[in-house]
């Protein structure tokens, strides 16, 4: 893994991460996970993290989701306990 490819990892799993925090709580736990992973791609695209001809963003996007979203659904549900 090239050192490009860890600096846009992290730069989209901070801007996940704070999409989430930002986020309305009550919408974000009525989500499945695929429709979670939808709108985090949806959201970073949109953030300009990818452009529509990079394959190879796109797939990073994708990958580095894959990869936290079981931590980030398991925020989710820890916000509706605390709420």
């Amino acid at each position: 893994m090239t050192l490009e490819v860890r600096q846009l990892e992290t730069s989209i799993t901070e801007a996940a991460q704070t999409l989430l925090e930002e986020s309305d709580p009550a919408y974000l736990q009525g989500l499945t996970r695929h429709a979670l992973s939808g709108t985090l791609e949806v959201e970073l695209n949109f953030l300009g993290f990818c452009r529509h001809d990079n394959i190879e963003a796109q797939e990073v996007v994708r990958n580095t989701i894959a990869r936290h979203l079981t931590h980030w659904m398991d925020s989710i549900h820890h916000l509706s306990l605390d709420a």
